[in-house]
């Protein structure tokens, strides 16, 4: 039997964005967001236990987003058109909060550092496991997309 991520549709899944977490048992879940900046699209999050050796799974709730915060579009990136995703790297300690963010897919410097500026202002209420809080290590997948343009 293979442990499941309880809580909000978290999938186990099996294979990663990022080597770091290779290795783990990773989840992946869509964090439904207001899409204030973005035209369309939900953020994308694989999570692993920062604890567990390969073959010491246990069963983990998945982390609950509790502050979310957009990440601005850059007016001059939308003038420019520029759309796409970045993903960033975190680790979300046991007491919900974000530590150590950094990028692992570029698109715009601008985007870049909108989006992990948006993810450092985020609290959770952390993974558990035996229902004590956890850190994860974790990966957004954060889409920057744009209105499709009226024909005038």
């Amino acid at each position: 039997p293979h442990p499941i991520a309880r809580g909000p549709q978290a999938t186990r899944v099996s294979s990663s964005p990022d080597p770091r977490l290779d290795g783990k048992v990773v989840y992946t879940m869509a964090l439904q967001m207001p899409n204030i900046t973005s035209y369309s699209g939900s953020w994308m999050m694989w999570f692993a236990d920062r604890e567990t050796k390969p073959g010491q799974d246990r069963e983990i709730t998945a982390p609950v987003p509790v502050r979310k915060v957009d990440p601005k579009y850059i007016v001059t990136a939308m003038e420019e058109r520029i759309e796409g995703r970045v993903q960033v790297s975190a680790i979300i300690r046991s007491d919900g909060k974000i530590d150590t963010a950094w990028l692992l897919r570029h698109l715009d410097d601008r985007l870049d550092r909108s989006a992990v500026e948006a993810l450092i202002k985020w609290e959770f209420e952390p993974a558990r496991a035996a229902g004590q809080p956890i850190a994860v290590d974790a990966v957004f997948e954060i889409p920057f997309r744009l209105a499709p343009r009226t024909a005038r």
